[in-house]
């Protein structure tokens, strides 16, 4: 399991361009996560991810955002 922090750049061209981040990037997990949670994408700060080999995709254990 890792933990990865998301900067801002990275929520600003998610919000200009959502489908450059799937959930077969880390980033894109933790953003679409948080986001169905009900979370202010810009709120989003970074996440607990591992990938799973089977569906190719990353698993999003929790989404860390400040309140």
């Amino acid at each position: 399991m890792e933990k990865i922090n998301i900067s801002t750049q990275i929520v600003s061209n998610f919000i200009r361009d959502p489908q450059g981040y799937t959930s077969k990037t880390p980033e894109g997990a933790v953003l679409r996560q948080g986001y169905s949670l009900g979370i202010k994408v810009r709120m989003i700060a970074g996440g607990w991810v591992e990938y799973n080999k089977t569906t190719q995709t990353w698993d999003v254990f929790k989404v860390c955002a400040p309140w």
